[in-house]
């Protein structure tokens, strides 16, 4: 009795057998995990990867069915890859812990946006593991790709690349995974980005901080790096061409005193106004280190004064009939001074063969012309004898050209020790022979921290 029921029990699990799902007796898949370079790689995460970096799949042996190898494949389908016996590529008689290795090349043009799966399975002696797989992995060895170009505002022409300025807007042009952007008069890439971007979603076109080209006979070089997420770079570059031939004078950088003033223009059509501002020299921002003194809307000239010292700012005009826009150089303000400036013929510059010599002139006495003959610095504002006699009597009465502080201007002591210390005269070359009786001021060092003070910063 007992060896029938035994047989049917056999004969029933026999049959039964045949209609259980195959994977009821399937072995199991390997686990696997994604390594760049040694460290390993999250699913969802975005990886920069180069050509040369290796990828390593390290796969770990399932604790039970007798395994043959393992097939696997990378593909971009979050679904099963049909892998059977037959696939390929093979690992064969696998290890407890097997690792395939790989290089980035197989990710070559992969971007930040694609979807990358790995799939594998288990072979054994007439049975297979259900396929495996693993992702998304986000391999990204491109760098972000667009347009960069000059914004169509007043004063600049995108069409032809060409500005009125050499100070420029660029704006960009849907680029996708934009991280930082570079700007550079050179090729070599700046430490630090023009423009850091936060926005998520950027909104495009995207328009950056103002930029100061270094134009060469009117043709500027402009060298571009966008940077993605991860820190892939791609460059480009832009020639603009640069029409600067009307620039606000005075030209170049300024030092402004405070309290003292500087007179601005645009030159060309003298029925031309302007809208103007001052901002801030680096930020480009509103600035009140200086201050307009009379109108600065719909005016051709401006005036401004010093307000706070060590601040730089840039005086703007933008014109009235063109929009166009028109930057100075920069303007340092400066701590206050005598009542005058060794610069007695107003170029912006203190020389000993003009200054010196005019300031000696004067305290002998010399008349008109001979005051002035040969001795008058080329652009200066102060150019006439009056102008220059009635600069000096000012600066005399005052005491100003006291140089000694002893209560008496006198070409002997005041206008040497003026000569010398232009020249460069040191320590008691500068003051032998030529310090006034009763003079407060009598050491070489006071003498000097005068006379540097009455350079205006020049």
């Amino acid at each position: 009795m007992n060896n029938i029921l035994m047989r049917t029990v056999f004969v029933f699990l026999l049959i039964l057998s045949f209609f259980l799902p195959h994977s009821a007796f399937a072995l199991d898949a390997p686990s696997a995990i994604i390594k760049i370079n040694g460290t390993p790689v999250a699913t969802d995460d975005i990886s920069k990867v180069a050509d040369e970096d290796a990828i390593d799949i390290e796969l770990t042996r399932p604790d039970t069915g007798t395994i043959e190898k393992y097939v696997y494949i990378w593909d971009k389908i979050d679904a099963d890859a049909g892998l059977d016996a037959d696939s390929t590529p093979v690992v064969d008689n696998p290890l407890d812990i097997e690792v395939i290795e790989m290089d980035g090349i197989f990710f070559s043009g992969s971007e930040y946006d694609t979807a990358w799966y790995f799939h594998v399975k288990s072979i054994g002696v007439g049975e297979t593991s259900e396929e495996t797989s693993f992702g998304p992995f986000y391999f990204d060895m491109t760098g972000p790709t667009g347009t960069i170009k000059l914004t169509d505002r007043a004063g600049q022409n995108p069409d032809n690349d060409s500005s009125v300025s050499s100070n420029v807007f660029f704006e960009i042009i849907s680029i996708d995974d934009l991280s930082k952007v570079y700007l550079s008069n050179t090729a070599s890439k700046p430490e630090t980005a023009i423009e850091t971007i936060t926005e998520e979603p950027i909104t495009y076109p995207y328009e950056l901080p103002e930029f100061e080209t270094a134009p060469e006979d009117g043709i500027a070089l402009v060298y571009v790096w966008f940077e993605d997420n991860v820190g892939n770079i791609t460059s480009t570059s832009i020639e603009l061409t640069i029409d600067a031939s009307r620039k606000i004078q005075p030209e170049g950088n300024l030092n402004l005193e405070i309290e003292g003033t500087l007179e601005f223009a645009v030159p060309g059509d003298d029925s031309e106004t302007f809208d103007w501002s001052i901002v801030d020299a680096t930020t480009g921002g509103a600035s009140t280190a200086a201050a307009f003194v009379g109108d600065s809307i719909d005016v051709s000239t401006v005036t401004i004064t010093g307000v706070t010292e060590g601040d730089a700012v840039k005086v703007k005009a933008i014109s009235t009939s063109d929009a166009a826009e028109y930057t100075s150089g920069e303007i340092t303000i400066i701590e206050k001074s005598q009542a005058f400036c060794l610069d007695i013929d107003d170029n912006g510059v203190v020389d000993a063969f003009t200054d010196g010599f005019l300031i000696v002139r004067y305290l002998f006495g010399f008349p008109g012309a001979f005051l002035i003959d040969g001795v008058v610095g080329a652009g200066a504002n102060r150019t006439t004898a009056d102008d220059i006699i009635a600069y000096l009597d000012a600066a005399s009465a005052s005491l100003a050209l006291d140089i000694d502080d002893n209560g008496v201007v006198d070409a002997f002591t005041d206008g040497f020790l003026i000569v010398r210390y232009l020249f460069g005269f040191p320590g008691s070359f500068l003051i032998d022979g030529v310090v006034g009786a009763g003079a407060n001021r009598t050491s070489a060092d006071d003498i000097i921290a005068y006379l540097d003070a009455a350079k205006c910063g020049l």
